[in-house]
């Protein structure tokens, strides 16, 4: 109506409303659907945008035998995203690191700075109603979707469906999609998400070996300057359950018994440690090693 803004902004906070605009001139209220805060709680209501991270990414990733060709393929998406590697689909077995290999390739890509990163696990499952999720606007301005435990959605009745419209659309829109599961796609019910991943590349993570993992607490080492001998290190390798996960929380029982000056002389030393119990050698056989 010709008002200067800054008085119809003062107007409007001291509760002076004047010259109001009729009803189909009127901006939405609040609570209406075309309000811009609720526009903006509809971005980010789901799937979730991956935040930025030091952790689980490549820095800590250790690269072996049993993970060389699908870091490899994760590298390459990176690289060159929704490129012809589109989508990418990790089957892995238990305690291999496929939820570290995904958090960390949707962290290479959040720092390309080329858009916001999408990221789903197995939680979304429960948390999340599959029929009223909200993703149609999370999709603009996306670079990437990342899904871990895909056979999690796989293996639910409405997911199963949801989830593919969600991934085919993803990709319709030039997004790289990255999932990992335990399941191959042939193993998959028939639905949605098993058609739209027919067509995706499939690569194996396998779980690591006592040399792989021995490698690792190595590696593991050499970044704390920790010097402990190969003989407890492959201790640690053998024992069960073997994981990445277990070998770092053994090393770290490790490091903290050394600092409270425990002397592990064999490897019977260090399986009563690791069991929970307290190996400190006395005072005159500490002095002779």
């Amino acid at each position: 109506d010709g008002t200067p803004v800054w008085s119809q902004v003062l107007s409007e906070q001291r509760g002076e409303v004047r010259h109001a605009l009729e009803v189909e001139l009127a901006p939405p209220a609040e609570g209406d659907a075309f309000h811009a805060t609720r526009v903006l709680s509809l971005d980010s209501n789901w799937p979730q945008r991956l935040s930025w991270s030091n952790q689980c990414t490549f820095k800590q990733w250790f690269t072996a035998e049993e993970n060389l060709r699908a870091t490899r393929y994760c590298e390459q998406v990176v690289d060159r995203p929704a490129h012809s590697l589109n989508p990418v689909m990790v089957v892995a077995e238990p305690q291999s690191g496929c939820s570290h290999l995904l958090h960390a390739t949707g962290q290479a890509m959040l720092r390309r700075q080329e858009g916001h990163v999408l990221y789903i696990t197995a939680a979304d499952v429960n948390g999340v109603d599959g029929l009223d999720a909200s993703w149609h606007h999370a999709l603009p301005g996306a670079t990437a979707l990342v899904i871990d435990d895909v056979h999690e959605f796989a293996s639910h009745d409405s997911w199963r469906h949801q989830l593919g419209v969600l991934v085919d659309q993803a990709l319709n829109h030039g997004l790289q999609v990255v999932a990992g599961g335990r399941l191959t796609v042939g193993t998959f019910p028939p639905s949605r998400l098993k058609e739209v991943f027919r067509g995706s590349v499939e690569v194996r993570l396998s779980s690591p070996l006592p040399p792989t993992l021995m490698a690792f607490a190595r590696w593991r080492c050499a970044q704390r300057n920790l010097l402990v001998s190969d003989r407890h290190l492959a201790q640690l390798s053998r024992m069960e359950p073997r994981g990445w996960r277990m070998t770092e929380a053994r090393l770290e029982q490790l490091v903290i018994a050394f600092e409270d000056g425990a002397v592990l002389l064999d490897s019977d030393d260090v399986d009563v440690l690791l069991q929970g119990g307290t190996t400190v050698a006395p005072v005159e056989e500490m002095q002779r090693v």
